[in-house]
């Protein structure tokens, strides 16, 4: 069981968007129609990590803007019952709720994916604000942030996570390559940067006239991160696992073999085991493969989240 956490103590901030994951039935054959499957679910990256959160046992509070339609409303009502505290999320009455599109091929790998998510760009500085966790005396808070906000949106949250220092750990997640480039050029305040690889090349390729990264490895990739601000960066590796570098050191955490059904959510639940794992106290390379093997756990499954996860959370935990 996790450690009591205060209700407040971790905001989870960006994306409520559903999820339709199409299945091909054959190797994708561009041009023409192919024959598959369909199956909806709950998704986006900030509800997502919430939801595995609030199954795991931790009190996550959800911060977004949904549409004015039953989509929206269906998504709120799921991770309330997951444990996750939903006041936070708004209703955009302009917009329809923000829908994730994933094409998988027959083993179950990302072929193509396509975003609707122009309601996001209402998430505002005052959400961050209203959500943000009262720096004092005892444990930090936490705040999770994904790059679907806007830029000046998610610059704000690093100006506050520098004037609160230790008091509140801001931990970044790239969603995608577009969207990491939303973050501001200098990352001071950013306490975990969760990337891919594509996501880190696609920052570090961004304006300000930094050097071409484009062939460099993993190692180089990370250090760079690091050295544009971020305390600790977590480079996701898929079924390789991730690269965890810190201060002191770069660690490999392998994957585990599994059987790969749906690679949705998979990076959404190594950020949700890695933070877990850091509010209980563990290391941040036992936190990181506390998350890697919650991600393991996730693609056994169809769907962005593990619905039986509180019955299997014993095999997330590190040795």
């Amino acid at each position: 069981m996790p450690n009591p956490v205060p209700a407040g103590t971790i905001a989870c901030i960006g994306g409520v968007v559903a999820d339709r994951v199409v299945r091909l039935a054959a190797p994708p054959l561009p041009g023409t129609s192919n024959p598959g499957s369909v199956v909806s679910s709950p998704g986006g990256v900030a509800r997502n990590i919430a939801e595995n959160l609030g199954r795991l046992g931790y009190r996550p509070s959800l911060v977004s803007v949904i549409g004015d339609d039953t989509v929206g409303t269906s998504l709120v009502t799921g991770v309330r019952a997951a444990g996750v505290d939903a006041r936070g999320v708004r209703t955009v009455p302009t917009e329809p709720t923000a829908e994730y599109l994933a094409i998988l091929d027959p083993d179950g790998e990302l072929v193509l994916g396509v975003a609707v998510m122009a309601v996001l760009d209402a998430l505002s500085e005052s959400d961050v604000d209203d959500a943000w966790p009262a720096a004092g005396d005892g444990a930090p808070g936490w705040v999770v942030l994904d790059c679907n906000p806007r830029p000046e949106v998610l610059g704000h949250a690093l100006e506050r996570a520098r004037r609160d220092g230790a008091a509140v750990h801001l931990v970044t997640v790239g969603v995608s390559a577009p969207k990491i480039t939303r973050l501001p050029p200098d990352l001071t305040g950013v306490a975990i940067l969760f990337c891919t690889r594509d996501e880190g090349r696609a920052w570090l390729a961004g304006p300000g006239g930094r050097p071409d990264l484009s062939g460099a490895s993993d190692a180089d990739l990370a250090a760079s991160l690091r050295a544009a601000g971020a305390q600790r960066v977590v480079l996701t590796r898929g079924a390789a696992g991730a690269l965890a570098v810190d201060a002191d050191a770069a660690a490999e955490v392998a994957g585990e073999p599994v059987a790969v059904v749906d690679v949705t959510g998979a990076g959404d639940a190594l950020v949700a085991g890695t933070l877990a794992g850091l509010v209980d106290g563990a290391d941040f390379r036992a936190a990181v493969r506390r998350g890697v093997r919650l991600a393991s756990l996730t693609v056994e499954v169809t769907g962005a989240v593990r619905p039986d996860l509180a019955a299997v959370s014993s095999r997330t935990q590190a040795p």
